[in-house]
């Protein structure tokens, strides 16, 4: 999850996808980078670190390295401002305690009251003329029903309580198609009414949501000798059944933080070699339209860990840059 501490030394970069072979196929060029104009890499600062200077008395001249940053380097402004979840309208989750908020599950959300809250945090945080980079970090659960798994199975738990409580005659297997289904539906609603106000809001943003897409290709220490770093077979076609989340979004904002368990391993570059791969294939699935930007989320350091990328780590972010 992105917060003010994670976000120490993070950073995105554009990639344009330009007339590109991805898993065999040939696809159009990217729409026009977010920012900077006819420039095919950029990278942008999402770091809190404006008090480095007033605490620490330490000046980062981003500008030496070409870094795009936001006045002062704060964390929200006009090059890039990040909603979290109790930041942007009525987010219905589950906490850790297991307490709702907001309703807890999102078919238990009014769409509307959720959207006059939105409208009021977007013109409160953006100015009218923004046409940043707008990322929406919602993480507490996923839009597609298989994906809620370990910790978010309580979304399908409490999806299926409901549907028991009102159809308590109904066999499971029923009950359970129905919760899915009325899961699904509710995330789509709600995600692509919020970037769609969003758009309407804000029309020089560029709204997406952070870690999507993803492939969830993870690695395992007991697969190690077997790790190819490739997407799950399943996971190709799910990403598929989500071309109205993309076909929403005005750009992509795939994470390729790096696990310390893969620190000097040639896996990491196997681990985010294959999750950019996918993040350009989901960019170019409109075929009506210009592929999507893609800035891919990235850090200086491993993931919950101060302790900076090894030269093998940093490699490789060299070589996708380059590439």
């Amino acid at each position: 999850m992105l917060s003010g501490l994670t976000l120490l030394a993070c950073f995105l970069f554009y990639l344009s996808t330009h007339p590109a072979i991805i898993w065999g196929n040939e696809f159009k060029p990217a729409a026009a980078s977010p920012i900077i104009h006819n420039k095919p890499f950029i990278v942008v600062w999402n770091t809190p670190t404006a008090g480095c200077k007033t605490k620490f008395d330490v000046d980062l001249d981003l500008s030496v390295f070409d870094i795009v940053e936001n006045a002062n380097e704060t964390f929200v402004g006009k090059n890039i401002t990040i909603f979290y979840k109790n930041k942007l309208g009525l987010y219905p989750y589950y906490t850790s305690e297991r307490v709702p908020v907001n309703g807890g599950l999102v078919q238990n959300t009014s769409l509307s009251n959720h959207l006059k809250v939105t409208s009021d945090d977007i013109s409160t945080v953006l100015d009218k003329d923004f046409h940043g980079l707008a990322v929406i970090d919602w993480e507490e659960w996923r839009p597609l029903w298989e994906r809620n798994w370990g910790l978010l199975h309580i979304y399908k738990e409490k999806s299926a309580e409901l549907v028991r409580s009102k159809y308590p005659y109904l066999p499971e297997s029923k009950i359970l198609q129905i919760a899915k289904e009325e899961f699904e539906n509710a995330a789509q609603d709600f995600m692509k009414q919020t970037l769609k106000l969003g758009q309407t809001l804000r029309p020089k943003g560029h709204w997406g949501y952070y870690k999507f897409p993803d492939c969830y290709n993870y690695f395992k220490e007991n697969e190690a000798n077997n790790y190819t770093g490739h997407c799950k077979k399943e996971d190709i076609p799910r990403n598929n059944e989500l071309a109205w989340l993309w076909k929403a979004s005005r750009c992509l904002y795939p994470s390729i933080y790096i696990p310390e368990k893969l620190k000097s391993s040639n896996n990491a570059q196997k681990f985010v070699h294959y999750k950019i791969k996918e993040a350009l294939r989901v960019a170019a699935l409109d075929s009506a339209n210009d592929a999507l930007p893609v800035l891919v989320y990235s850090k200086y350091s491993y993931i919950k860990r101060l302790d900076f990328l090894t030269e093998v780590s940093k490699t490789l972010f060299q070589n996708k840059s380059n590439g």
